[in-house]
């Protein structure tokens, strides 16, 4: 009787451990494929994305821009890859050049759409791998295609556009150097924001070798480029600053506001992660200086690659935190309200000087 007992005793807990186990299982295997739909779901969405991007920018390129009278630096690109002279102009920053040749333009529109498509497809997937949310890659293709900054991207700063996306993707792909070097054969000012992102990043005691290599390596670089670099190009800069000061001091109290509130909308400073916290210490320490006359066009340079990177870890930090409904919407509409009144910024300050060569 009494093995009996125990024997039925075993049998109880056994079955009910048993399911238990299968009760994980079934509940494991449910979330794996809800994350195989949502991450399939991504993917369609990052073509989408591409698709319509490729499609509206080739349309509105045949339609309204003119070779002859575009006066943005997309037109002066194309005319090196299409006559084989990027080389002899860009030597050091000859990524953008090599990749856009494979795929042979025939005429500027298409030339536009290859050239963009690349480094747009870069920052969405980067975007995927770091596990961003379907609205927040939509929010982000947004941004960089309409935005004030995507508008410049497209039509006149590409070199720099390469640059970004593979800063981007340093960021989301677990910090992999190699993205950094070839920010620097994308745009050789990349180095600034490069040696900023590697000390936020992966500045630890035991990879000291590779920032010692780096440093040593950009200081020859440096030294071998000072005798080339374009002086004026600095001090039309400088000149631009002292010109108009006030557009550079209003442009980043009107930036630091707007981050500060989604920052505010997380839930402060202590609710993101460090590396996040330490890019944007050296975004708001930029801005800063930026209210300096002499400086603050040539931050604003600068400020292209970090603005555009922290929009994006933004954008990964709300996706993986927990945080209510209202607030992540807010943020999402902030930064949507930002891309639609910098994309009308962008049509009244540059499209008839870029497009049309009227200034």
């Amino acid at each position: 009787m009494y093995y009996i007992l125990v024997d039925a005793i075993n049998n109880l807990f056994h079955t009910r451990r048993m399911s238990i186990i299968k009760f994980m299982i079934n509940k494991k295997t449910k979330k794996n494929a809800y994350l195989k739909i949502e991450n399939i779901k991504k993917i369609l969405l990052i073509i989408f994305i591409l698709s319509l991007f490729s499609f509206l920018l080739y349309i509105f390129t045949k339609t309204f821009i003119s070779e002859k009278l575009y006066r943005g630096d997309a037109i002066y690109y194309y005319n090196l890859i299409l006559h084989n002279k990027w080389m002899n102009r860009y030597a050091l920053e000859p990524l953008m050049g090599v990749i856009v040749k494979l795929f042979l333009p025939n005429d500027f529109a298409h030339y536009l759409v290859v050239s963009n498509i690349i480094p747009l497809f870069i920052i969405l997937y980067s975007a995927y791998i770091a596990n961003m949310s379907k609205t927040g890659i939509f929010i982000l293709g947004l941004f960089f295609t309409i935005s004030y900054y995507g508008m410049h991207y497209i039509f006149n700063f590409q070199r720099q556009y390469y640059a970004i996306s593979f800063l981007i993707a340093f960021v989301a792909s677990r910090r992999k150097i190699i993205f950094l070097l070839l920010a620097q054969f994308s745009h050789i000012y990349a180095i600034v924001p490069s040696i900023l992102l590697y000390k936020a990043y992966i500045s630890r005691k035991k990879q000291k070798t590779i920032l010692i290599f780096l440093f040593i390596a950009i200081s020859v670089l440096l030294y071998l480029l000072l005798p080339f670099i374009e002086i004026k190009t600095v001090q039309d800069y400088a000149q631009a600053s002292n010109d108009n000061p006030f557009k550079f001091i209003i442009r980043s109290i009107f930036q630091l506001i707007f981050i500060g509130t989604i920052v505010y909308f997380i839930g402060g400073l202590k609710r993101i992660s460090i590396p996040f916290k330490l890019v944007l210490v050296i975004y708001i320490t930029l801005l800063c200086l930026s209210i300096i006359p002499v400086l603050g066009a040539v931050l604003v340079r600068i400020d292209y690659y970090i603005f555009s990177i922290i929009i994006f870890l933004i954008l990964v930090e709300i996706s993986n935190i927990q945080l209510k409904k209202i607030k992540r919407y807010s943020i999402y509409m902030l930064i949507l309200i930002y891309s639609f009144l910098g994309f009308f910024q962008w049509l009244h300050s540059n499209a008839q000087w870029i497009f049309y060569g009227i200034s």
